[in-house]
């Protein structure tokens, strides 16, 4: 199956002043804003779902961004660890930024509750759906167990030297820089709230349900050569990846 490639778009803003002057905090302002208006309006307008073959299934080789169900309906967006603890209070659907940042969103894609994985309105896009644990695991067994998340992450991107655990075990700083070889493109998206090392893990969901406080994800650490998988809170905000149906 042949890899779509992703949309790249530049934006030149060419009127240079006659004098060099010192950039305003409103002009700043103006900058920020309208990154953030391009942000939203991106994966409306130019939306394409590039995807990779590895063995029997098709993965999305970018994290789900996504503000919509497929059947056309708003999910309800978070801004603060306050608002992410009520909506899952009230079992609500939701989806934030990492870092509550919407320029995260250009790299990163969203991160999303249980309760939107598990919506029966859909989260994955038409044609598309969310893989469960053992999906998961069969990927891994594709590219290798002991490698498979040094062949999935980027090469770009990730912390070295940055954990506790590199701090007590130096030697493995550097031998599990990511390959790629997959064109799985990880990139380190991490989780809300559990966000502690900057670029330093990944985490994803998968559709498999533990218990009514738990379901199972899995976890790329720029430490790790593997892939871990994890039984995860489902108030917490996570990446997602799809197979084709």
């Amino acid at each position: 199956m042949a890899v779509a490639k992703p949309i790249i778009i530049q934006a030149f803003f060419l009127s240079p002043p006659p004098k060099k002057k010192m950039k305003t905090s409103v002009e700043f302002s103006i900058g920020r804003f309208i990154c953030t208006v391009a942000l939203l309006l991106l994966p409306v307008i130019f939306y394409a779902q590039a995807s990779v073959k590895i063995g029997a299934l098709s993965w999305t080789t970018e994290n789900l961004n996504v503000e919509k169900f497929r059947n056309g309906d708003p999910i309800l967006q978070v801004r603060s660890f306050d608002e992410m603890k009520k909506a899952h209070e009230q079992k609500k659907p939701a989806w934030c930024y990492l870092d509550f940042d919407p320029l995260n969103g250009l790299k990163y894609g969203r991160l999303y509750n249980w309760h939107a994985i598990n919506d029966p309105r859909g989260l994955a896009p038409a044609g598309w759906r969310i893989p469960t644990t053992l999906e998961w695991y069969e990927l891994c067994v594709q590219l290798g167990e002991q490698v498979a998340g040094q062949k999935m992450k980027t090469i770009y991107g990730w912390a070295e030297g940055m954990s506790e655990y590199e701090r007590l075990v130096p030697e493995v700083i550097g031998k599990a820089r990511g390959t790629n070889e997959s064109g799985m493109s990880v990139l380190p998206s991490a989780s809300m709230p559990e966000w502690e090392y900057k670029q330093a893990d990944a985490w994803f969901w998968s559709s498999t349900e533990v218990d009514n406080d738990l379901a199972f994800a899995v976890n790329f650490r720029n430490v790790l050569k593997s892939v871990l998988r994890h039984k995860y809170p489902k108030s917490s905000m996570l990446g997602v990846r799809c197979v084709k149906q």
